[in-house]
């Protein structure tokens, strides 16, 4: 059987702890099907605004 994998991840835990590069470089290799970044920390939760930058970095 053969079924697709995704994955959801944020950027990092804090702004201290900005660890996405690390965790989709893993994820890719992996084999991951597809991911998701979710532009902002952890301890932002859903305040604030979303990294654009990070997740264009990490598209690269």
């Amino acid at each position: 059987m053969n079924i697709p994998v995704t994955a959801k991840i944020r950027i990092g835990w804090d702004s201290t702890s900005r660890n996405y590069l690390e965790v989709s470089k893993i994820l890719e290799e992996s084999g991951v099907d597809a991911l998701t970044v979710h532009g902002r920390t952890k301890e932002m939760a859903y305040t604030g605004f979303a990294d654009w930058d990070a997740i264009g970095e990490n598209k690269k």
